[in-house]
C-alpha cells in the first residue's frame, strides 16, 4: 500500500515502508484508466519519457473525474479509459512494441505486461513453432491460439 500524490508540476508516490518516488509532469507521455480492479476500483497507468511505466492500484471510482481533470490542465495529457477483456477468451491478438506488450479482444484488455519485464518468450501458435512466427512475433503483430 501507498499513496499518491498530484501536484502541478510532479507527481509523487510514498510506499508503505516510507520510500518515496517522484516524476515531473512534463515528463508524463499517456496516462490510462483501467476498469481492472473490481466494482468500485481503477487502476492507473502511467507512462513517463524515456520509457518508464507506472501503476498506481485500487482508485476509487469516483476519483476517476477528479484525476482525468487533474492531468488534463497540469501536464496536458489526456486520461484514456480502458476496458479490460470479461470473457475468459485464451486466444485474442497480441501486439509487441518497443515498451509493452498486449494481449487483447477486440478493443478490450486480456493481458499487458512492460517488455523491460520479459526474457525469454516462445510462443506456440495453432501447435507449432515456425521461424515466420518468430518473424511476425520480433516485428509486432501475430496472433495467439489458445
Amino acid at each position: 500500500m501507498g499513496a499518491v500524490r498530484l501536484c502541478e508540476k510532479q507527481l509523487g508516490w510514498t510506499g508503505g515502508d516510507g520510500s518515496q518516488h517522484q516524476w515531473e509532469g512534463k515528463d508524463l507521455q499517456s496516462a490510462e484508466w483501467h476498469s481492472s480492479c473490481g466494482l468500485e476500483y481503477g487502476l492507473l497507468k502511467l507512462r513517463f519519457k524515456p520509457k518508464e511505466i507506472v501503476r498506481f492500484a485500487n482508485f476509487a471510482i469516483g476519483d476517476l473525474g477528479k484525476i482525468k481533470e487533474h492531468l488534463e490542465s497540469c501536464f496536458k495529457v489526456k486520461l484514456t479509459e480502458v476496458q479490460p477483456s470479461v470473457k475468459g477468451w485464451s486466444w485474442g491478438d497480441m501486439e509487441l512494441n518497443q515498451d509493452s506488450s498486449h494481449l487483447s479482444a477486440g478493443e478490450n484488455v486480456i493481458m499487458e505486461v512492460d517488455t523491460v519485464k520479459l526474457n525469454q518468450v516462445e510462443l506456440a501458435v495453432a501447435g507449432c513453432w515456425s521461424s515466420a512466427t518468430r518473424h511476425s512475433l520480433l516485428c509486432g503483430r501475430s496472433r495467439v491460439l489458445g
